[in-house]
């Protein structure tokens, strides 16, 4: 259940002039959640290991979903993800970011991935792209309420768009609706100001959870 703010995201000086703290949470559509352990996984890295949830432990972990071909919001969120990463400085070692695929037609990934390489990711450490079986990820799908819709072509694949904020201690704290705006070919984009301030809405989050 939704309960009251327990969280604070402190815009800085650089991220919006005049920007206060209810414009970053409305802004980034930040929900708080009262009470919930966050669903346990084990999927596997783009280099080929074993990533679980259960042994990011200690960590704060950011997770998002979207697709290993980068034809969805892919090019901001991945974006937002790598700025977002900038900004947290000293506490980049204390926070992961883990971005499940979601696209059941292409489930193999590696470091060349373009889910990787159109953001700017693949040279991370902190970043894992998470891929599996369908039926794998359809469990993590199902668990933080991703709903997969496949057209008639392969590339025809869509969802709707979450990003979950999980504490060092394992549960739930929040979650956010990540943006963009579509074009008709279907290619997703966002302002550089826009992808700024959601990035740094995305690192005052993070932090705001470390120990």
């Amino acid at each position: 259940s939704l309960g009251s703010p327990k969280l604070q995201v402190t815009p800085t000086t650089n991220a919006s002039k005049g920007a206060n703290l209810i414009t970053l949470e409305t802004y980034m559509g930040l929900k708080f959640i009262g009470s919930a352990n966050a669903g346990t996984f084990s999927l596997t890295n783009q280099r080929g290991q074993k990533w679980s949830l259960a042994s990011q432990k200690g960590t704060v972990v950011v997770l998002a979903f979207y697709n290993s071909i980068c034809n969805d919001i892919c090019p901001v969120l991945g974006a937002e993800i790598r700025e977002a990463h900038q900004m947290l400085g000293l506490d980049s070692s204390k926070v992961e970011f883990a971005i499940v695929n979601t696209d059941p037609n292409h489930v193999s990934v590696s470091s060349q991935s373009a889910a990787l390489l159109e953001p700017g990711l693949t040279n991370i450490p902190s970043v894992s792209f998470l891929t599996g079986s369908v039926q794998a990820l359809d469990k993590v799908w199902t668990t933080y309420g991703v709903k997969i819709n496949v057209g008639a072509k392969a590339n025809e694949v869509t969802h709707n768009n979450v990003l979950y904020f999980i504490g060092a201690n394992g549960e739930l704290d929040a979650y956010a609706t990540p943006f963009a705006a579509v074009s008709k070919s279907g290619q997703y984009t966002s302002s550089p100001s826009s992808t700024h301030l959601y990035a740094q809405a995305i690192a005052d989050t993070a932090v705001s959870l470390v120990p």
